[in-house]
């Protein structure tokens, strides 16, 4: 399996046992939200991202410094505030 594809199938994995662990625990998160957002945006937009750690940023658009922020999104029912969502078509 191309690493890329691996990376997709772990996220994958990582997501469903994030949201079973969510549903086992009465609320408690896993904390990966950030991770997985990171790595789903910088592919969708062609970002590359900085090393892990880097203070201030996650992926680099040639010199443009870009932090991206990830949120859980709960069921419509549960939720009050309205979530932004990435439209590819803006760029």
């Amino acid at each position: 399996m191309a690493t890329s594809d691996r990376r997709i199938a772990i996220l994958g994995d990582v997501k469903r046992l994030a949201q079973e662990y969510y549903e086992l625990t009465g609320g408690r998160v896993l904390g990966v939200t950030g991770e997985i957002a990171e790595y789903e945006a910088s592919q969708r937009l062609g970002l590359l991202l900085a090393p892990r750690g880097t203070p201030g940023y996650d992926p680099l658009r040639g010199e443009e410094l870009i932090q991206i922020k990830g949120r859980r999104v709960p069921p419509a029912k549960l939720s009050s505030q309205r979530i932004g969502d990435l439209d590819l078509g803006k760029r």
